[in-house]
């Protein structure tokens, strides 16, 4: 069966929705004493981010569907995948791993992110 983009990205919404619930749960209840405050922090704001935009994915792939397959609403949908992707699993990998290596990738995440809202502008102005 051929799903189609929104519905790729409605799935990928439930399914980070669902992870972010569960790193919550991590972060409160497993790693709340075995890290620092500072990286507490970190994995807490990377926890609300993957919940908030996990979200705004859904909507946008509900819009999509509602008004018909639209560029920008599609460009959108993968910005915001993208900056969960990059944005949360770095901030993740960097606080219970410590491997600042990846720390360079973060802003990265933020820019799809930042991206994705744009292009959800966009996308209600030429619908």
């Amino acid at each position: 069966m051929r799903r189609n983009l929104s519905t790729i990205a409605i799935l990928f919404s439930i399914f980070s929705g669902g992870l972010s619930v569960l790193m919550g749960a991590l972060g409160a209840h497993a790693f709340d004493l075995a890290l620092d405050k500072n990286f507490l922090n970190q994995f807490e704001t990377a926890v609300e981010y993957q919940m908030s935009h996990s979200l705004i994915v859904l909507l946008v792939g509900l819009f999509n569907d509602q008004y018909g397959p639209n560029f920008f609403f599609e460009l959108s949908m993968m910005s915001f995948v993208l900056g969960i992707i990059v944005f949360c699993f770095s901030l993740y990998a960097l606080t219970l791993f410590s491997f600042s290596g990846i720390a360079f990738i973060v802003p990265i995440g933020g820019i799809f992110l930042m991206a994705g809202w744009a292009l959800f502008f966009v996308a209600f102005l030429v619908k």
